[in-house]
């Protein structure tokens, strides 16, 4: 566990530390890659290796989850259960994932994140109406073709986060025919049930700081509960989803190349 070594930060640090961890609760909810704030917060701020942030950064994306999923299960139970078989084969990618984010080095990160994110805007923009006006036909690919989709996109969960939300939705809404507010609960739920696990990982590898990682992990609370509310109860919420992953992509995308 890492609790130490670490420089004093002062008031203007702690305040984007809990500002910015909320802001991504929020974007996590409501579209994805969150973590494009708070993992940048962890190790350029504050200071740690990038390792040590992609674990710490899990305390935070699990409290969201667990808030956020809550919400959406309390008014899409019915309709969200029937993809709960989904969840298994993500944990295993996960599990996987994870261990191999503990023993790779800090560059790797940067250069998996910033071609995934390439291919995704391209997702994301290619006939958009795919996003807002889903087909009524659920899981277009069987399900021995969604066990290893899953088990895939849950590898690059388990490994860095950054992009997983994304990723998981351009699964689910275009290929899966699910709307976006419903595909949006269940990519809650898959991440409460894989972080739940990978956590673990990080901790027996000495990859989290419980202090910074727990401070997080408030402010993505109240995030997730303030992105909820606004996903299950506007109309418009898919709308302004798409909107909000194009334009986290596309920043994300801009900081990966133009560095500033």
């Amino acid at each position: 566990m890492v609790w130490s070594n670490l420089p004093q930060l002062t008031g203007i640090e702690w305040m984007l530390l809990v500002v910015g961890s909320t802001v991504a609760g929020i974007i996590n909810v409501l579209a994805g890659n969150g973590s494009a704030i708070t993992l940048p917060l962890l190790s350029d701020i504050l200071g740690l290796p990038i390792q040590v942030a992609n674990g710490s950064n899990r305390l935070g994306i699990l409290s969201q989850s667990l808030v956020g999923s809550s919400i959406y299960l309390k008014r899409y139970y019915a309709q969200i259960k029937p993809y709960w078989w989904l969840v298994t084969p993500a944990c295993v990618g996960a599990l996987i994932g994870s261990y191999t984010a503990t023993q790779i080095t800090p560059a790797l990160f940067h250069s998996v994140y910033r071609y995934v994110l390439l291919v995704l805007l391209v997702s994301v923009l290619f006939k958009p109406e795919r996003w807002l006006k889903p087909r009524s036909v659920a899981l277009l690919l069987t399900p021995w073709l969604w066990i290893p989709v899953m088990c895939v996109i849950g590898f690059y969960g388990g490994f860095i986060q950054l992009g997983f939300g994304p990723l998981l939705l351009a699964a689910l809404v275009p290929l899966g025919g699910i709307p976006m507010q419903l595909a949006n609960g269940i990519k809650l739920v898959t991440v409460v049930a894989f972080t739940t696990l990978i956590i673990f990982v990080f901790a027996r590898q000495g990859q989290i700081h419980w202090i910074f990682g727990l401070l997080v992990a408030f402010g993505q609370g109240i995030g997730g509960w303030l992105g909820a509310r606004f996903g299950v109860r506007f109309s418009q919420a898919d709308l302004w989803s798409y909107r909000l992953l194009v334009v986290i992509i596309l920043s994300a995308i801009v900081h990966q190349f133009w560095p500033f």
